[in-house]
């Protein structure tokens, strides 16, 4: 769609999708609901993190050069052309630890529980870690077409992305994605369309959550 003024020179010119979406972003949810969701809904085929080793590098320099992105392009071009293409960059709004307190018998005085406490609030995960837990969690529940990697291994111990999350006492990762300012819902053929998906991955074993328990709850 082109949009010209007065004197006919371009203004505006976007895909009809573009559009929309732009303009239901604007909207509350229940007027976006009016617009024909499922001309605008997103599947999800293919999640990536564009974190460098070292943090310096961004989603535009890792698409520069994507086998992964050419290759749906072309496939997409051939057996669906009817289609768009969307790149949905995503970026962290806030880093949130969750605790559950219950009752217990122990032996730590009111000060060691405290100062643990503090230590588990603190809880210096690196921000490369935090991406590589949300790009796994991201896999394993929209399970992408296109991603091979992660969809039967996250979480894993043996994941080196994953070093300081096993050496804490930290039980579960997860994410909160709410894409209403992008005007369109996100889903897959395993989880349908939606404008919020949330959900936590329990990062150990039943007999591993219960060594920690002992281990700062120990039974007098």
């Amino acid at each position: 769609m082109t949009f010209l003024d007065g004197e006919g020179q371009i203004r505006l010119q976007a895909t009809a999708a573009n559009l929309l979406t732009s303009l239901a972003s604007d909207y509350e949810i229940g007027e976006i609901d009016e617009v024909h969701r499922e001309f605008l809904d997103l599947d999800v085929v293919y999640i990536g993190r564009a974190y460098g080793a070292t943090g310096n590098r961004n989603a535009i320099s890792r698409l520069m050069n994507h086998e992964t992105l050419q290759r749906i392009q072309g496939e997409l071009s051939v057996k669906r052309p009817d289609l768009d293409l969307w790149l949905v960059p995503l970026s962290f709004q806030g880093f949130s630890i969750i605790g559950e307190f219950g009752t217990w018998v122990g032996t730590v005085t009111d000060a060691e529980e405290r100062a643990h406490a503090e230590e588990v609030e603190r809880c210096p995960i690196p921000e490369s870690q935090r991406v590589a837990l949300t790009e796994g969690a991201l896999i394993k529940y929209f399970d992408p077409e296109y991603n091979k990697n992660l969809k039967g291994t996250f979480p894993s111990r043996n994941h080196k992305d994953y070093s300081a999350v096993y050496s804490r006492e930290l039980i579960g990762a997860g994410f909160d994605l709410e894409t209403t300012p992008v005007g369109t819902r996100l889903g897959s053929a395993k989880i349908p369309h939606s404008w919020a998906h949330a959900t936590v991955f329990s990062l150990r074993t039943d007999s591993e959550k219960r060594s920690i328990l002992d281990l700062t709850s120990p039974q007098g």
